[in-house]
């Protein structure tokens, strides 16, 4: 028997593809089963078209998600870029208003305590007496402290100028340890200078650099109390920085984030402008400055300058 079946007249062509599938029909009446053919024609165009379609759809689809993808990390940045435009504007605007605060405070001290230097001056002059001396050098010498810390106050308004050179932080750090030498023996605290790396060059401002140095030992001086036992400042030499570490009273989580910040001290007596000033001379020089702390256990200061490449060329 011949079983036949039909969709329609189909001619043949380059675009017409045909499928063919031999099978068995199992024929009931005789029960044998008859070799038979399935033929099918499928229009070759019509299928690369839908295959076409779905890939662009596809293609669309995924540029889609990508300009979405991009524009949501475009919105994040420019987000990002305005909170962080505003919080430098109102920090600029904070040290620009506390700046002017101290040094209009600053100039009104130090009108009549250069009159006071003055008359203290002039009576060390006069006066014979030694006892009277002992206590009229002891105002002499408070009142350069006061004037010190006026000079500080008004260095906040000005810009930090630097006068940069090749010098050696090595160099800079035993030269600082020996300012600090007779204080830290009275005091049994021993400063520990390691080298971590080659020892080079940087280039920078040194007499600024000093005073970061200076500041910061003397931090670690002041936080070490006088009954503690094994009294230990570690300064650390990197290719181009400083890590400097001391094991006294550290600071509290609440604090060290405003550690750097104008006017901010946890200390008695302390002026909240030394790491204030630290900060932007290292900023300055284009590098970074950070700190880490334990409280009763350590803390920990790190500030790295800009790489020299080439140590000939830069000084050239």
């Amino acid at each position: 028997r011949e079983i036949i079946y039909s969709s329609g007249r189909i001619n043949p062509s380059k675009n017409v593809k045909r499928i063919s599938v031999e099978v068995e029909i199992y024929d009931s009446l005789n029960e044998e089963y008859i070799p038979a053919e399935i033929v099918m024609y499928n229009n070759i165009t019509k299928e690369n078209a839908i295959i076409k379609k779905n890939f662009i759809a596809m293609i669309i689809t995924v540029i889609s998600f990508i300009v979405v993808v991009l524009l949501i990390l475009l919105f994040y940045i420019v987000q990002r870029k305005y909170i962080d435009t505003r919080e430098y504007i109102a920090e600029k605007e904070k040290e620009i208003m506390m700046g002017t605060i101290a040094a209009g405070v600053a100039h009104e001290i130090r009108n009549p305590l250069n009159a006071i230097n003055y008359s203290v001056e002039f009576m060390k002059n006069i006066e014979k007496e030694p006892k009277v001396l002992k206590y009229i050098n002891i105002i002499a010498a408070e009142i350069q402290k006061i004037n010190g810390t006026i000079e500080e106050f008004l260095s906040i308004k000005k810009d930090i100028v630097l006068s940069k050179e090749l010098f050696s932080l090595e160099e800079v750090v035993k030269e600082v340890a020996e300012l600090f030498e007779a204080e830290t023996v009275q005091k049994n605290i021993k400063i520990a200078i390691e080298e971590v790396g080659e020892s080079r060059k940087v280039y920078g401002d040194r007499n600024k650099i000093r005073e970061i140095v200076v500041n910061l030992i003397k931090n670690g001086v002041e936080a070490l109390s006088e009954k503690q036992e094994n009294k230990k400042i570690t300064v650390k030499i990197f290719d181009n920085g400083l890590e400097i570490t001391d094991n006294g009273c550290g600071i509290k989580k609440e604090n060290i984030g405003n550690i750097f910040d104008f006017y901010f001290t946890t200390k008695s007596g302390g002026n909240g402008i030394g790491l204030f000033r630290a900060k932007k001379i290292v900023e300055a020089h284009g590098g970074k400055i950070e700190a880490e702390s334990k409280p009763n256990e350590y803390t920990k200061f790190r500030f790295y300058l800009p790489e020299v490449k080439n140590e000939k060329h830069t000084a050239g």
